[in-house]
């Protein structure tokens, strides 16, 4: 078991985990592991370590259903396992971390790595500016329905007040990046992120997802790019609402 926090940051793991990615102790897979995508293969089929998309995030809303990966080991072999994930809500925060990921490796295997095994990342990358945006979003009226009571035309009104709240939110976090007010954009990214999971609009939490961690990693350079897949979502919603 692999412990990560909601901000992609590893956090620990057991016994096994430690066996598996080759280290004896907690001191010794701190230092050789930051993320232990750097483990996984490149290969179609499998998770991998993407660019610019987190590979918890592929796993939890990716429209494709993977939930394999291939851990590299010596001598052109690697462990082939299924992914799951566990998601714990922390009584106490944990490094500013509301949430704890507990990952498991099950129907673990080894399996050789053919010669055509690719582990450059650009050549086979499926990033989120690949799996996002869709044509059209699946828009959850029955689940609305059943969990909160709610009628189609509610339901779209609610929907159109989300994109109009989420232009307006677009335009004050540009402005806080021009002005490197990053703890004012958070509360904006924290704010829509739950929108999105009442309203199921799951496309957009990675993007929330990729805003935030960035921000806390500092890699502030990269915000733009998630907030022009945003604007797009919020077009290809638009058009799903119309065809509703």
């Amino acid at each position: 078991m692999i412990l990560y926090d909601e901000f992609g940051q590893l956090l620990g793991a057991n016994t096994e985990g430690l066996e598996l990615f080759g280290c004896s102790n907690i001191a010794e897979f701190k230092e050789k592991v930051s993320d232990i995508s750097d483990f996984f293969v490149n290969k179609e089929g499998y998770i991998h370590k993407f660019d610019h998309y987190d590979w918890i995030d592929f796993l939890n809303y990716s429209e494709e259903k993977i939930d394999k990966v291939l851990i590299k080991q010596e001598k052109n072999r690697a462990i082939e396992a299924k992914v799951v994930i566990n998601e714990i809500e922390n009584i106490i925060k944990i490094n500013g971390s509301n949430i704890t990921y507990l990952i498991e490796f099950t129907d673990q295997k080894m399996v050789e790595l053919k010669d055509d095994t690719k582990e450059d990342i650009k050549e086979q990358e499926k990033e989120l500016l690949q799996t996002l945006p869709k044509e059209s979003i699946k828009l959850s009226y029955n689940e609305m329905e059943k969990e909160y009571d709610v009628d189609e035309e509610l339901y779209q009104e609610l929907l159109n007040d989300f994109i109009v709240e989420s232009k307006d939110d677009l335009e004050l976090m540009e402005a806080y990046i021009l002005k490197s007010n990053y703890e004012s954009l958070l509360k904006i990214v924290n704010k829509l992120k739950n929108i999105c999971i009442n309203l199921k609009l799951n496309p957009f939490i990675p993007i929330l997802n990729a805003i935030e961690r960035n921000v806390r990693n500092k890699g502030y350079n990269k915000i733009e790019k998630f907030l022009n897949l945003y604007k797009e979502e919020l077009q290809i919603l638009a058009k799903s609402i119309r065809e509703l």
